[in-house]
């Protein structure tokens, strides 16, 4: 066989091999998701029924095993709260670290730290999603005369956050990111940007699928 004949065949196997890979990712990918989609229902219609909290328990936890083991699929992680353990909550690669314990533990707080806390302190208040247009104009206004750049960083990854929970729009808080990415001399606050486009994208996946979830359910009531 010539070197020619050698060569193509190569590529023509990788090639299968490749696609093979990617099939088989795809059909496990889907596998997950459709035994999740099952428990989800099974677990939705054994609330409404109002069966014994021990069964509910054990459902719960087949539940979020196969709700994790479809997530990691698609690259992500989940994790569950004790309040409402049928619904999955993402989970952020990177968290906010306080200034404060970056910088050593003693160190006064500057009033631009002490501003942003209490911003980021309505974000825990329980009433925080009828806030989000309040919230985003304190962030905007913060921003504008932030003169801390890692400060600065952290509110603009905030707002992004605050933009997709109000709007739902990936393209409007990537926009943040991109402009912020655009912006900065900092290579390494430009390489983080890029990655929180990155998480979006994956959180905005799980509000789609959960949302998919929701419309499976009630379509399931309704018949």
């Amino acid at each position: 066989m010539s070197l020619y004949k050698t060569r193509f065949m190569a590529i023509i196997l990788a090639f299968i091999l490749t696609f093979g890979c990617l099939s088989a990712r795809a059909e496990d990918s889907k596998a997950t998701f459709d035994r999740y989609q099952s428990l989800y229902k099974s677990y939705q219609e054994a609330v409404t029924r109002q069966i014994d909290s021990a069964t509910l328990e054990q459902m719960a936890a087949e539940l979020q095993a196969a709700s994790r083991d479809y997530y990691r699929s698609i690259g992500v992680e989940v994790t569950f709260d004790a309040e409402n353990p049928g619904e999955p909550v993402v989970t952020q690669s990177e968290q906010f670290a306080d200034s404060a314990d970056s910088q050593g533990i003693g160190v006064v707080k500057s009033a631009l730290q002490r501003k942003y806390e209490e911003i980021l302190s309505a974000l825990g208040s329980p009433n925080r999603e009828s806030r989000y247009a309040e919230i985003q104009k304190q962030l905007e206004d913060f921003l504008s005369s932030c003169n801390d750049a890692a400060l600065q960083k952290e509110a603009i990854f905030q707002l992004s956050e605050v933009v997709y929970e109000r709007t739902r729009s990936m393209a409007k808080a990537q926009e943040v990111l991109l402009k912020f990415a655009k912006a900065t001399g900092n290579s390494e606050f430009r390489r983080q940007a890029m990655a929180r486009i990155v998480v979006l994208k994956k959180k905005s996946i799980v509000a789609q699928k959960r949302e998919e979830f929701k419309q499976i359910q009630q379509s399931t009531i309704n018949k």
